[in-house]
């Protein structure tokens, strides 16, 4: 069965850290369809504990309180949270989870600006001058706009 599936087992109060732990043991069946069993639960996946896991998780991680992400009340998008992070294995979790969603036919609740799908859709830049801005620093104020237009209101 493992063979055809890429089975995960979490903790409901561990949601997080056990989806992170599972995902990275099993890199190489990411691309396999998603079975979920919460421990100490009774269940076969038959889709909806899929469902559940994807929703209590996406819930949990973008909540404010969880640090990781800002809601905009006026664009009605997620923003990455302004504070520092040394560990960025959260947010591969974030972009593992959007592609297992994409992989299993899930749709999750998340709205990101138009800015945020363009970057992910760029293929890859490399620089020839170490001093050129990569990544997010080449957003415009026009992609500013699209997820805090309060900030941009105001042309020089």
């Amino acid at each position: 069965m493992s063979l055809l599936f890429l089975n995960i087992k979490v903790r409901r109060l561990q949601l997080v850290s056990d989806s992170l732990d599972e995902l990275a043991r099993n890199r190489a069946d990411l691309k396999k369809k998603l079975k979920v069993t919460f421990v100490g639960e009774a269940g076969l996946d038959m889709g909806g504990l899929t469902k559940e896991w994807f929703l209590l998780l996406i819930r949990q991680i973008f909540h404010t309180d969880y640090g990781m992400f800002t809601f905009f009340k006026d664009s009605h998008c997620h923003w990455f949270s302004s504070w520092k992070c040394d560990n960025y294995s959260e947010f591969r979790l974030v972009g593992a989870l959007m592609g297992l969603a994409v992989y299993n036919s899930i749709t999750l609740d998340i709205r990101f600006p138009p800015c945020v799908y363009k970057k992910l859709l760029t293929p890859p830049v490399v620089p020839c001058d170490p001093d050129t801005p990569v990544g997010m620093a080449t957003l415009t104020l026009d992609d500013l706009q699209q997820v805090m237009p309060v900030c941009t209101r105001h042309k020089l």
